[in-house]
């Protein structure tokens, strides 16, 4: 019996006993006190689930009677049977029932199963290279069963993981209440497996090529190259210095450090001036290509466009250039009833589109070697009349007409009198030309021979009987003009000689074009006149070349020299002539495959000379300027400077020695800081020694020699280089190019 029961009991037989005491005491009757009220009863209180999980709830039901008032300890208010209560722990419920006998009391108690508890789930480490362990440990209790992602079955702490990539880990703990998680994530950076360095001390002007493996690597990058380079990269230092490795994931970065030490040696410096001179035109690089091939070359609209050439001549205006100009040789025959020649309309549509495609203009030629005027008349009938508008900027009336007189020529005898020649030619040329074409004049006198063009012993005399000048010409037909036009091969700049060695495009022979007046004396008549002059024709040794030298690395750094001397000197274009496989200057020829009257074009090859032609373009960007250059050279090296429209600073230069390698020292003005170094090198040669080679270039790391579409493959990068004050020494290897670009500070 409960002992609040008992007490109740207890104080009523107490008071019974006691009243008939008081009543004999006191004289007076029990009959007239107030009756004894009952505490109240509680029969019942119970829960109907006595045990709960987590977030659950029961119900409190209970029986009371003979109660004024009801309460649970707590719960708010007055309650009622049935309650329901959702206790977040193991709870005792009193029920006190009230009146004014006094107070009762029951208890019940509702148990509550909590969810499991996960403390220090961690990793350690918690960050690591790919291909490193890490220890996963926790600490859990009340759970039945725990799991962890990546582990079958139970898991047991520690765990030992080896991710290879970053990766969040969940732990689980489950109990009946339910599931408990936790996460920690293991960081997983990328490994450098292997970095190495060809050598690691060398003397300025070896190359040193570094070589790496990575391992979950999503970018590299190599201290002192631009770019992201892809292994291997080849630099050539010109200090001491160390190279650090980093490759980099979405988590982090690796690095590693090689060393690098230099022993210095000096080759040449060069002090470059503020005062910006002589205009590089947009339009100085141009094309020239005979007229029995500039159809293939260029592809019929009907028959399938030369894409490939397409892209060959983006490469070379990329940097900002205006559209090519090509120059389309005349059709020299002779006699005149072999000279039946006539430009089709397929032929011309090839031109037009052309033009429309890549905006390039044109100047033809037509027959001067027949004699016979009519037939140049009908060809320049047909060109203008045919041409888009816009397209054609010129006509030239023969090619190389001073060497008419010659052997291998003789359309003309000796001495020949060419001012009157052409002036029974040029009045109908001109009519029919700009019956079409109203503001298209001639172009002229194409010679050959540099030395004819300042009264050289040629025997192409003025009608006086004199060896003819530009100025003999340009006082003749300079009215008739929309530009001059003379031709230049670097053998003819030494009098056609072929009495040269295999390394003559090194020499300091082949730029006699440049060094003497042979083709710089038409600059100043012609610009009298108020008219452009251009190299027409340009390339290194007549006839088509010479193998062994033509088609060698030589030749790319003969390119830029001798368009860097022309452009300073005052020309205003060139034309680098070639359009035969079978000509060993010609700089890019193709293959095709034809389908149901449909051609297909591919690259074959890509020449040396080509990626000289290209880094020129490079050197001389955006509206470029001479900047006078003071070099002291203890070899062949020679360097040009520019100042580009927007204050950046180029400067080429060029190392043509042939066993002489080492650092030149570049002195700026002030307000210059980190330049990019651009090389041009013969990396993998395919002869001995390297600039003999036909293949293997690269340009900035890349190359063409696996291209087929005409893009330069491979990932370009250049080396970084700091100046001191304002002096910047790069190293250079023998028979080799690099840009130094120079942004303003």
């Amino acid at each position: 019996m409960p002992m609040h029961r008992t007490l109740a009991r207890f104080a009523f037989l107490v008071f019974a006993i006691m009243a008939p005491l008081t009543g004999c005491g006191g004289g007076s009757s029990s009959t007239g006190s107030n009756p004894v009220t009952p505490a109240p009863t509680i029969s019942s209180f119970t829960a109907t689930s006595p045990t709960i999980n987590a977030g659950g709830s029961t119900t409190l039901t209970w029986s009371v009677s003979n109660a004024t008032s009801v309460s649970i300890s707590g719960i708010s208010g007055t309650p009622t049977s049935p309650l329901t209560v959702s206790p977040t722990a193991t709870t005792t419920y009193t029920l006190t029932a009230t009146n004014s006998g006094g107070s009762t009391y029951a208890t019940t108690t509702v148990t509550v199963n909590t969810a499991s508890v996960i403390g220090n789930f961690i990793a350690s480490p918690s960050s690591i290279s790919i291909g490193a362990t890490s220890s996963l440990s926790w600490t859990v209790t009340g759970a039945t069963s725990v799991t962890l992602t990546g582990v079958t079955g139970q898991a047991t702490s520690p765990q030992t993981v080896s991710p290879t990539t970053t990766t969040t880990y969940t732990l689980s703990a489950s109990n009946a209440v339910g599931t408990t998680t936790a996460t920690t994530t293991i960081t997983v950076l990328p490994a450098i497996n292997t970095f190495t360095a060809s050598a690691t001390s060398i003397t300025a002007g070896q190359p040193v090529t570094f070589a790496w493996t990575t391992t979950g690597a999503t970018s590299t990058s190599l201290s002192g190259v631009t770019a992201s380079p892809i292994s291997p990269v080849t630099i050539y230092p010109s200090a001491s210095s160390s190279y650090t490795l980093t490759a980099t994931n979405a988590s982090g970065s690796a690095t590693k450090s090689i060393a690098i030490a230099v022993t210095p040696g000096s080759i040449g410096a060069t002090t470059v001036g503020s005062t910006a001179g002589q205009l590089v035109p947009t339009n100085f690089m141009g094309l020239g290509v005979g007229e029995s091939s500039y159809e293939a070359q260029f592809g019929e609209p009907a028959t399938g466009k030369n894409t490939v050439l397409r892209q060959i001549m983006s490469n070379i205006t990329q940097y900002g250039a205006s559209p090519m100009t090509f120059k389309i040789t005349a059709y020299e025959q002779y006699p005149a009833s072999t000279a039946t020649y006539v430009p089709t309309a397929a032929d011309v549509s090839a031109i037009n589109q052309l033009y429309a495609d890549t905006g390039a203009t044109f100047f033809v030629g037509v027959n001067l070697a027949a004699d016979t005027p009519s037939i140049a008349v009908t060809q320049a009938q047909a060109y203008a009349s045919q041409m888009t508008p816009g397209s054609l900027i010129g006509m030239e009336i023969g090619n190389e007409p001073d060497n008419y007189t010659h052997s291998s020529e003789n359309y003309r005898a000796a001495p020949y009198y060419f001012l009157q020649d052409y002036a029974s030619f040029a009045p109908g040329v001109l009519t029919a030309l700009q019956a079409s074409q109203p503001s298209v004049k001639l172009v002229g006198p194409v010679w050959g021979e540099p030395n004819t063009e300042t009264g050289g012993s040629s025997g192409t005399v003025n009608n006086s009987g004199k060896a003819i000048t530009i100025g003999d010409f340009l006082t003749a037909q300079g009215s008739n003009l929309s530009f001059v036009s003379q031709h230049g091969y670097a053998n003819q700049c030494i009098g056609g000689s072929t009495n040269y060695n295999t390394d003559f495009l090194l020499t300091p022979s082949a730029q006699n074009c440049v060094s003497t007046t042979y083709l710089l004396g038409g600059i100043a008549p012609s610009h009298a006149l108020g008219l452009k002059y251009r190299i027409g024709e340009l390339n290194s040794i007549t006839g088509g070349g010479v193998q062994g030298i033509s088609n060698t690395f030589q030749a790319a750094l003969w390119i830029m020299d001798i368009c860097a001397g022309l452009a300073k000197g005052g020309v205003d274009g060139v034309n680098i002539f070639g359009d035969s496989a079978n000509q060993y200057y010609t700089m890019f020829t193709f293959n095709t495959t034809t389908v149901s009257g449909q051609t297909t074009y591919t690259l074959n090859f890509v020449i040396p000379q080509y990626y000289g032609v290209l880094m020129f373009q490079q050197a001389t960007q955006n509206k470029a300027q001479f900047l006078p250059v003071t070099t002291t050279a203890s070899g062949n090296q020679v360097v040009y400077a520019w100042l580009d429209a927007s204050s950046t600073i180029r400067v080429l230069v060029l190392n043509k020695d042939e066993t002489g390698s080492g650092t030149v020292t570049v002195t700026l003005p002030s307000g210059y800081g980190q330049a990019t170094v651009t090389r041009l090198l013969e990396s993998t040669p395919n002869a001995a020694p390297a600039y003999f080679s036909t293949n293997g270039v690269t340009l900035g790391g890349q190359t063409f020699d696996t291209s087929t579409n005409g893009v330069i493959q491979g990932n370009a990068y250049g080396e970084v280089l700091t100046p001191s004050g304002t002096a910047y020494t790069i190293a250079l290897p023998v028979t080799s190019a690099a840009i130094l670009t120079i942004p303003h500070n």
